[in-house]
């Protein structure tokens, strides 16, 4: 580690204020698509609904049917035409992202970080882009529910418009997991893929500052890996971050100091949140098909 640890965290929090702005950038296009693309649907649903419900000849189901079909285009929030425009706001956020954590490996080892792989980042954003896809096509089917059940119960298009913008702000709440998520992946690979050009061993994890604590991450800070043996972020919203650590790094008191405080200040921060700690897998790493957490090296407890 080439910085003085008492200058780490203002360093990572720097960053952490960087990148945080690039996700609200990223997550405000997207909002602002689902808006507009809300008002479309408003404006088509209401009387479509309400002529449909005074049909006295249509089954609700029958009804629900005429109603989605009619909609079909309108339903869609993730508009399906605007493809290459989300993959690009991805490709875009996933590759500044890798530049900044290579960035960020380069002050923290001293060493010129590798050549980013364009194809890897298309690849991670046509991912990102079928998951956000995925949500949308979920909304769809959760209002082909709600208008079934409207009309059986022979509910009104303004209480049915109430539903409709909740689920259009779920949707919004999944895409904003995907951006920061995809957004914090970057960060750590761009700079995990630093450490290994520059022969770096070990890791340590270290939790970002934010209103919120996690039992899966305050317990870790501090936490010392192989390299590869952990991977972030461990589940959605996290912006935990792997650095640097040599053999030597270990051995020395001040770091010993350090990483004591650190992880004692995450335990501390833990508990005042009235949350637990969960020594369990975390979620990303259950999905990555590990059935334990990954065995740390060194522990400053």
């Amino acid at each position: 580690m080439l910085l003085e640890w008492d200058a780490l965290p203002e360093l990572i929090d720097a960053y952490d204020r960087r990148f945080r702005l690039l996700e609200k950038e990223a997550i405000a296009a997207i909002d602002l698509r689902i808006d507009n693309a809300l008002q479309v649907l408003e404006r088509a649903f209401i009387p479509t609904y309400t002529a449909l419900l005074l049909n006295p000849s249509l089954t609700p189901s029958q009804k629900r049917a005429v109603l989605m079909d009619q909609l079909r285009q309108q339903s869609q929030l993730i508009n399906p035409a605007m493809e290459a425009d989300y993959l690009d706001l991805f490709e875009q956020l996933i590759e500044t992202n890798t530049q900044g954590g290579a960035q960020l490996g380069r002050e923290l080892t001293g060493h010129s970080a590798p050549v980013i792989s364009t194809v890897a980042i298309a690849a991670l954003a046509a991912e990102a882009v079928r998951r956000l896809y995925s949500h949308n096509a979920r909304f769809q089917s959760k209002l082909s529910a709600l208008a079934e059940f409207g009309f059986s119960r022979r509910q009104g298009a303004r209480a049915m418009l109430t539903e409709i913008r909740k689920g259009a702000g779920e949707l919004k709440t999944r895409a904003r997991a995907i951006v920061e998520t995809e957004a914090s992946g970057a960060l750590n690979g761009g700079a995990i893929a630093t450490y290994q050009a520059a022969g770096v061993a070990l890791v340590m994890f270290y939790t970002v500052g934010d209103d919120k604590v996690c039992g899966y991450c305050s317990p870790r800070q501090g936490l010392v890996y192989q390299l590869g043996e952990i991977a972030t972020p461990l589940h959605v919203f996290c912006r935990c971050l792997l650095l640097p650590l040599l053999e030597v790094d270990l051995r020395d008191p001040r770091f010993q100091k350090w990483s004591r405080a650190a992880s004692l200040a995450a335990m501390k921060e833990l508990r005042n949140a009235g949350k637990r700690v969960a020594n369990s897998v975390a979620p990303f790493e259950r999905a990555a098909g590990r059935d334990r957490p990954p065995k740390p090296t060194w522990s400053p407890r």
